[in-house]
């Protein structure tokens, strides 16, 4: 099952949320997730993305 761009962001966002000091530590998947790509494909490296 390939976990989708919303259900990332969604995770990210209460990741922040609880941890809001570490953003820097999450910054490269942040702005993965403004572009096109497709973090859940294995080609995506270093940020792939697995449930």
């Amino acid at each position: 099952m390939t976990v989708t761009r919303e259900e990332i962001s969604a995770v990210l966002r209460r990741y922040l949320d609880a941890h809001p000091d570490r953003a820097a530590d999450v910054h490269l998947l942040s702005e993965a997730l403004d572009t096109e790509r497709d973090l859940a494909s294995r080609g995506a490296f270093p940020l792939h993305v697995t449930k």
